[in-house]
């Protein structure tokens, strides 16, 4: 009896087996949640396979073939999930530096090759359906798919209740939107007009008054240096609430003397973005790579040039028509496309790893964060004040291990990056003091964009929302500044070039900045949108909030923030 029972449900093992192995999956991400969706999405499609096995003729190991085809996505799914710590997102599909988690190690295509084992050889032919169960299977079936093409017409779905083959759907309907968006004609001269109108500014920051006494003793036409640390959220540092305490001394040590900014966030991602947003006080639609080989780190020198250039502000050539000569460090080889694309933004020299003879390695490789800070070391002096720089890392990337400074026993390559810019970035420190910068220089310590929440990073750093929009570090100091700890309470990083504006005493100007200064006294309640491409946030002290995932008392605000977004990407549109 036991043997006519396995033998005529058999063919639920490979269902029974991919329904484990994904529970496995979101279970070691901490994704229990997605569990039960996953029960009833696997239970309506195996549900479906039976229909189709019953009443239809075809050959068994076709009907297998068939089922792993419509089960390969639950796979994909439940393997990015391992790779990234979520399903696949529009923007890994968009943006390389996303898509890049795509890629997977021989050893992960493993469970494809058993899969595929399973549901093509099952003996299915032994399986029959009750005649009885045929209306309520169909009835479970159509409510499935009533649900997904439901949260697929609005391009939604709550995030509690996420499966993989719908979230893959959805993710389909969402890129194909963004796509389709991409081919579309450029945005028209007169469109962007009327968006530069819209947006003008003759003021680049409001009314200060419950901070002068915390600006009064800022340097009189200082230098400003602004280190754009790759990929750094909060919580990384103690002094932000980081676990472990000595990891990162020397940022704790600056926290202790500095204006530091709390619960403040990334308003997009990623570098392309990120610099370029931040620099311009904007939201960028075009980052560094897309699906049509359009972005800006797929497409030449000259087309770069051609769609970058700029007609709304920067703080480069604001500052010019201040007396300032501009400057921005990039650890990348000469010919990179995010160099030239900072030099779109105004500044008078990009320094490159050409421009380091002491540079080791490959000469395509990128300078490591030591070289970086003793590039910077030796040639700070050599410019003419006033001046500003800013400038950005590589070591803190995703995935790479530090090649000089190492936490503890070494083992982690997320805290050993992150302790080693601490480290180099301390030496840094040293030099401004001891040289006498900080008498006339505001160093300013931020990040160009959150920590991308893969699983190498959040199981050493906790991350309770896995999204690329998080809170980030920024700390503002000169010599004689009060400490101070400023609540942004959800406020982001549109706010920077103003806020430099603001420190820098320059109130008056022409300006399309969509920010506000942090010491504005009405700044923290009107700029906590976020967006990268199609991707809308808004954020507040606690947490932020996906489209899909909107709080009731948070919907009309971010509607308008959103057609706000939506109007200002006509401004910076590419021809």
């Amino acid at each position: 009896m036991q043997l006519n029972f396995l033998k005529k449900n058999v063919f639920l093992l490979p269902w029974v087996l991919l329904l484990c192995y994904s529970s496995f999956s979101f279970y070691t991400n901490g994704l229990q949640e997605y569990i039960f969706p996953t029960v009833f999405e696997l239970i309506a499609v195996y549900l479906f396979a039976s229909l189709v096995l019953t009443y239809l003729r075809i050959p068994f190991a076709l009907f297998g073939f068939i089922c792993y085809v419509l089960m390969l996505p639950v796979l994909l799914q439940v393997q990015f999930v391992f790779t990234s710590g979520d399903y696949v997102s529009e923007l890994a599909l968009w943006n390389a530096d996303s898509a890049s988690f795509i890629t997977m190690p021989y050893q992960e295509f493993i469970p494809f090759i058993i899969f595929f084992v399973l549901f093509t050889f099952i003996p299915a032919h032994l399986y029959t359906l009750s005649k009885k169960s045929l209306i309520a299977y169909v009835v479970v079936f159509l409510s499935y798919a009533l649900i997904v093409f439901n949260s697929a017409s609005v391009n939604k779905i709550d995030y509690k209740y996420r499966s993989p083959l719908s979230s893959a759907i959805i993710t389909y309907f969402k890129y194909h939107h963004m796509v389709n968006k991409s081919k579309k004609d450029s945005v028209s001269q007169v469109e962007k007009d009327n968006a530069l109108n819209r947006f003008k500014k003759n003021e680049y920051y409001g009314d200060d008054s419950n901070f002068t006494h915390l600006l009064s003793n800022a340097p009189k036409r200082p230098n400003v240096i602004v280190f754009f640390i790759e990929g750094m959220s909060a919580n990384i540092i103690d002094s932000y609430g980081g676990k472990y305490g000595d990891l990162t001394p020397n940022l704790d040590t600056l926290s202790e003397k500095s204006i530091m900014v709390t619960n403040y966030y990334n308003h997009t991602a990623a570098t392309f973005r990120g610099l370029r947003g931040q620099l311009s006080s904007s939201y960028q639609y075009r980052g560094g790579s897309d699906s049509q080989n359009k972005g800006y780190d797929q497409i030449s020198k000259n087309e770069l040039i051609e769609n970058s250039l700029v007609k709304f502000s920067t703080l480069p050539n604001i500052l010019r028509g201040k007396g300032y000569r501009s400057y921005f460090i990039s650890p990348h080889y000469q010919g990179a496309n995010l160099n030239t694309s900072l030099e779109t933004l105004g500044f008078d020299k990009v320094f490159t790893r050409a421009d380091n003879p002491d540079a080791k390695g490959n000469l395509q490789s990128p300078m490591t964060d030591r070289e970086l800070i003793d590039f910077l070391k030796k040639n700070v002096n050599q410019l003419k004040s006033p001046f500003f720089i800013g400038l950005y890392n590589f070591g803190t990337h995703l995935t790479i291990d530090s090649p000089d400074i190492k936490y503890q026993d070494g083992r982690s390559n997320v805290l050993n990056r992150f302790h080693n810019i601490d480290a180099q970035f301390g030496r840094f420190m040293d030099y401004f003091h001891e040289s006498g910068m900080d008498k006339n220089t505001v160093l300013i310590f931020t990040t160009d964009h959150a920590s991308f929440p893969a699983p190498e990073f959040t199981d050493f750093i906790e991350t309770p929302k896995r999204y690329f929009i998080d809170k980030i570090p920024l700390l503002i100091y000169w010599g004689g500044v009060v400490p101070t700890k400023i609540n942004a309470r959800g406020s982001n990083t549109i706010n920077l070039a103003p806020t430099i504006m603001n420190i820098l005493r320059y109130k008056k100007g022409e300006n399309f900045f969509l920010g506000c200064s942090l010491f504005e006294s009405n700044c923290l309640t009107k700029t906590n949108m976020e967006a990268y491409g199609d991707s809308y946030f808004i954020s507040d002290q606690q947490n932020v909030y996906p489209e899909f995932a909107l709080p009731e008392d948070k919907r009309k605000a971010f509607a308008e923030g959103k057609n706000m977004i939506l109007e200002s990407y006509k401004m910076t549109a590419n021809p």
